[in-house]
C-alpha cells in the first residue's frame, strides 16, 4: 500500500534505518554501527524539523496529494534551509 501521510514516510524510514544500523552493530562493527547511528540521528532531525516547517507552512496538511507546491518552491526552500544550517 502506499502511503501519503508525510509523517508516516518519514517514521517508517526511520524504523528501516535504525534496523539497518543495528544490524550493522551486531554483524559488521560495533564503532560503525555507533557512526551510522550517529548520522541517522542528526539527519533525522533535520529532515524532522525541515518536514515541521513545511506542515506548518501548508497549514496542517500532511497528505502529500494535497501539498500542491511545486518543486521549484520545495528546492528553494531545501537550499534556504541548507545554508542556514551552515551559517
Amino acid at each position: 500500500m502506499l502511503q501519503m501521510d508525510v509523517k508516516r514516510i518519514v517514521a517508517f524510514s526511520t524504523i528501516y534505518q535504525i534496523a539497518v544500523s543495528m544490524f550493522v552493530c551486531f554483524a559488521v562493527d560495533l564503532y560503525l554501527g555507533h557512526l551510522m547511528f550517529c548520522y541517522h540521528m542528526f539527519y533525522k532531525a533535520t529532515l524532522f524539523m525541515v518536514l515541521g516547517v513545511l506542515v506548518h507552512t501548508f497549514f496542517s496538511i500532511q497528505d502529500l496529494r494535497l501539498m500542491t507546491f511545486s518543486y521549484s518552491f520545495f528546492l528553494l526552500f531545501s537550499v534556504l534551509v541548507l545554508l542556514l544550517i551552515l551559517c
